[in-house]
């Protein structure tokens, strides 16, 4: 007998003797044993085909790698760059399912640590990355990540919300950052940020967020979504826009052209295959107005596409023009497709050309082509029916087992597909997951418990002796590889890092440091110097959540600004001693007086006056409104029409604290002269909405609006204390009188401010309704005429009890508030804050 050597890599051994085997070589004539014989599987006579081969089954071969957790094919995600990820649980985080991530090869890459990214779905790797996101007890912050192939890791700033795959070493982002706002943009495989003139920043309005709005790269085209006007167009492999972005929706370019639905006014979407310049090229006819309902419509191949619909399948040319009709059949992949000649009960599949000419014949008449989505791979493979692997000119390279559980599923560009494969171990059949090459080959074997009868039942074959006779290798521990149990990664973690800007308001105020690269967590230590007649007047985080109890030390979360605020310091003028008095007069919104009370100014140029603010004070500024008096009034419209609000018509009390006053100033870059006050709160107590008539508001809904008021608080509203400017007009030189003109209100921000300015709002959040805090109106006391008086000792400090409807003693409580208050402004004056540093004692800030 002639002596020829026959390669059998491994050998699993069966019942009956019988084994799964690969043979070298496989092109066998229909009478000889195949891997099917082989598997002692009952299998259904080989197809006879033109190329004289028979297809390989699933089987195990030396590399064949073992991993040993019980799963299933929903867990395990496709392979993509030789590594593949597995769900499973783990306690250790939560009770969530976490992703693990292995190779090909059997190389255990990060244990079941991560989470799904926010809008990026599974991961999956792409240019040797994939986006991850850390569990909540991993990381409280739970940012996303980039894991490379090596085990390495890049942690990404907390403040992007949502980060999409890579797809050809791109990937998008969805920002939300306190300072900056919201924004969209791109990066590369080292979180970096690129193709600038694509970041969108978020106006009010249209959508927001990533998830499925970034794409691949197909024939250098890549589809874009375009926020402003919520269209799809395409970039270069460049990033540049190659087609403007006009269309509805679009699919990857595929044979030089791409599917669009084009959308008109007043009208629903239409399909159409556009050029790689944008061009309109092809009016499908078919009236699908989504990508969804134009998944019957292929894609382009050699200038053909076919539409497969209501038990048809209709090729076309780019022409709109009908080349063909078949009962059953396939879209085109590289010159050939897969039909049916007709409709009759055992019809055989046939393989086409471009030409329409049948090439041959395959059989399979229990396929229906219709049903099938033939989706070929770049190596020109498609799996049909689960069980059925054939190329694109109709080869049987593959078939599952003829098990019921046994499936073979879609190949990878990388070629591989999950498996589930069926082997006979000492009478009793079990089915495995596993990963496998188009060639049949297991890479990858999981099951936690069976798997050592599979390897048990693994014999190494003694090698047949060749001419000239050497001796025999001796065969290696037949012991098939398990996965190592320790994670290659992660190693290497590179922490996100944020930019802390710190800047000076106004730049001419003074100097700022503390500027810088920093990691999250960091604590960022400020210091400020204010100029020359200038001082330190606030200090200001672009987001709360940086703030600490010291104004120079802020906790770093994510990419912000620290603004230091500096006023210029007013030189206060001499007083004079002396008493004036005008009139108030209050309006209601229509215009109708409701009152009529005195206003009093007492000034102690000398700084002696007493009163409850304290011993030591200029005087006092008292409106001298009875708190007992009950007001009726209504509200005007939202809109800005100064319109009275049917139904709006509601009773309260006013009681105003009075005023300290503090000094007189000279703007001097105005030159106007002011009058300076702290305090003056304001007091609105038991607030009723009334029934009025039918048209307005009824008994129940008065009772509503009632109830809403009181649930919030809303009916009992406070201004609180701020200090104050009043502009003093037209002075007389002999007498001392004045008319006082608007107020201004101090922001350590911003510095002098109209009232009214609504920088200065404060938003009130309650259920039912809405207001803000905010100080009293510029017009308040604007126009009033301020004499020489006499001297008065009624000032009305305290409202009586039942006006604040409490058990506490109303002198109690507004007495503290009276000697405790001290504004901003008068704070910062008195600290003469001229430096900022970590060094300066925290105690000064608790007056903030």
């Amino acid at each position: 007998m002639k002596k020829v050597l026959l390669i059998i890599t491994w050998v699993v051994l069966l019942t009956a003797g019988t084994a799964v085997g690969t043979l070298a070589e496989t092109r066998l004539s229909p009478k000889a044993a195949g891997p099917a014989q082989e598997a002692g599987c009952e299998t259904q006579t080989p197809l006879s085909l033109d190329s004289g081969q028979l297809p390989a089954f699933p089987h195990l071969t030396p590399e064949t790698k073992f991993i040993p957790k019980n799963t299933n094919q929903h867990s395990v995600s496709d392979v993509s760059e030789g590594i593949f990820s597995l769900q499973e649980y783990n306690r250790e985080y939560g009770y969530s399912s976490y992703f693990s991530f292995y190779s090909i090869e059997g190389e255990y890459l990060f244990p079941p640590m991560w989470e799904m990214s926010n809008g990026g779905g599974a991961p999956i790797f792409d240019s040797g990355a994939a986006v991850v996101k850390y569990p909540r007890k991993l990381n409280p912050n739970a940012p996303h990540a980039i894991i490379y192939s090596d085990g390495s890791v890049r942690e990404l700033p907390t403040t992007w919300k949502e980060v999409t795959q890579f797809h050809d070493g791109v990937a998008m982002v969805y920002e939300v950052n306190p300072h900056q706002g919201q924004q969209i943009f791109y990066i590369n495989i080292m979180g970096e940020k690129i193709l600038p003139h694509l970041t969108h920043v978020y106006s009010g309005k249209g959508p927001m967020g990533v998830k499925d709005r970034m794409r691949d790269l197909k024939e250098n085209r890549r589809a874009f979504f375009n926020y402003d006007n919520q269209k799809w167009g395409f970039l270069d492999d460049e990033g540049n826009i190659a087609i403007t972005p006009n269309f509805g929706e679009v699919r990857d370019f595929h044979g030089g052209y791409a599917l669009a639905i084009v959308k008109e006014q007043n009208a629903s979407g239409k399909p159409v295959f556009i050029d790689p310049s944008g061009k309109i090229v092809c009016n499908i006819p078919d009236n699908a107005s989504t990508l969804y309902y134009a998944e019957k419509i292929s894609d382009v191949d050699n200038g053909i596409f076919c539409i497969r619909d209501y038990g048809k399948a209709v090729y076309y040319d780019l022409t709109g023009k009908e080349l063909a009709q078949y009962p059953e059949g396939t879209p085109f992949h590289n010159g050939y497709a897969f039909i049916k000649t007709s409709s009759a009960y055992k019809t055989p599949i046939s393989i086409i050309d471009t030409k329409f000419s049948i090439v041959k014949e395959i059989g399979f008449d229990n396929l229906s082509l219709n049903s099938e989505k033939a989706r070929f791979n770049g190596l020109d493979i498609s799996t049909f029916d689960k069980k059925y692997v054939f190329t694109n000119k109709g080869e049987l390279i593959l078939r599952a087992g003829d098990n019921y559980n046994d499936a073979i599923l879609d190949f990878s560009e990388d070629g591989y597909a999950k498996s589930l494969s069926t082997f006979k171990i000492e009478g009793s059949s079990n089915t495995y997951l596993g990963i496998l090459t188009p060639q049949g080959e297991l890479k990858i074997v999981f099951g936690e418990n069976s798997y050592p009868e599979l390897k048990d039942k693994l014999t190494p074959v003694s090698p047949l002796p060749i001419d000239p006779p050497k001796d025999p290798t001796p065969p290696k521990d037949p012991t098939p590889p398990i996965v190592d149990s320790i994670p290659k990664g992660p190693k290497v973690v590179s922490q996100a890092t944020y930019n802390i800007q710190v800047i000076a308001s106004p730049e001419e105020g003074g100097t700022v440091s503390g500027s810088g690269t920093y990691h999250f967590g960091d604590t960022v230590r400020i210091s400020a110097k204010a100029n020359e007649n200038w001082m330190i007047s606030g200090v200001e985080a672009s987001s709360p959540d940086m703030n600490t109890r010291h104004p120079a030390k802020y906790v770093v979360k994510s990419d912000g600004t620290v603004t230091v605020f500096f006023s210029k310091i007013e030189e206060r003028e001499e007083l004079q001693t002396s008493t004036y008095e005008g009139t108030v007069v209050l309006l209601d919104v229509s215009g109708n007086e409701m009152a009529r009370f005195p206003l009093y100014l007492e000034i102690d140029a000398e700084g002696n006056y007493q009163s409850p603010y304290g011993n030591k004070t200029h005087g006092v500024l008292a409106p001298m409104l009875d708190p007992e008096q009950t007001f009726t009034n209504q509200l005007l419209h939202g809109d800005g029409s100064k319109k009275v609000a049917e139904g709006s018509l509601f009773t309260y009390n006013c009681f105003y604290t009075p005023f300290k006053v503090v000094g007189m100033t000279t703007d001097p870059q105005t030159g106007k002269k002011y009058l300076n006050i702290d305090g003056g709160q304001l007091f609105v107590r038991n607030m009723t909405v009334l029934a009025t008539d039918e048209t307005q508001m009824n008994s129940l809904n008065t009772l509503m609006a009632n109830m809403m008021l009181q649930f919030d608080g809303m009916n009992n509203i406070e201004i609180p204390s701020y200090s104050y400017r009043i502009e003093m007009r037209d002075i007389d030189a002999n007498t001392g009188a004045f008319t006082l003109g608007c107020m201004e209100c101090f922001s350590s921000r911003y510095g002098w401010l109209s009232s009214d300015d609504e920088r200065l709002f404060k938003r009130l959040r309650t259920l039912f309704t809405y207001g803000y805090t905010k100080p009293l109106p510029s017009e308040t006391f604007e126009g009033i005429r301020m004499e020489k008086a006499p001297k008065r000792t009624d000032i009305l400090w305290y409202p009586s009890e039942s006006f604040f409807d409490t058990e506490e003693s109303i002198v109690e409580t507004l007495g503290k508030q009276y000697r405790e208050f001290a504004s901003d402004y008068e704070v910062l004056r008195d600290l003469n804050l001229m430096d900022l540093t970590e060094e300066v004692d925290e105690n000064i800030f608790k007056k903030f």
